[in-house]
C-alpha cells in the first residue's frame, strides 16, 4: 500500500512522512500543466534570478529542474506568441551559461 511504501521510504518516521507529503502538496499547488505558477506573470518579467529568489522549492537542484521543465512545457504547449519565444530565449541562455 501507499502507507507501507511511505513508512519504508521514511524509516517509519512520522516527521519525515509529514515533510514528504507537505512538499508534494506544495509542489502540486505551485504547478499547473507542468508549468510553475511563476510563469503566469508577463513573460517580460521572467528571469532565472527572480525565479530562484521567489521559488520555495528545495533542494536547489529541484528548483532548477522545475525552471527548465516549465520553460520546456511552455514551448511545447504554446505554438506562437511572446511566451514560447521568451521561454526559448531563457532556455538557450541557461544552456549557454
Amino acid at each position: 500500500t501507499v502507507l507501507d511504501y511511505m513508512n519504508k521510504l521514511t524509516n517509519n518516521h512520522p516527521k519525515k512522512i509529514k515533510e514528504y507529503f507537505s512538499k508534494q502538496i506544495l509542489d502540486t499547488d505551485t504547478m499547473q500543466n507542468g508549468i510553475h505558477e511563476y510563469f503566469s506573470r508577463k513573460s517580460s518579467d521572467w528571469g532565472i534570478l527572480s525565479f530562484l529568489d521567489e521559488s520555495n522549492i528545495e533542494p536547489f537542484d529541484k528548483k532548477i529542474d522545475t525552471y527548465i521543465k516549465s520553460l520546456n512545457n511552455i514551448i511545447a504547449s504554446e505554438q506562437c506568441g511572446k511566451r514560447p519565444e521568451k521561454a526559448r530565449i531563457l532556455l538557450k541562455m541557461y544552456k549557454e551559461a
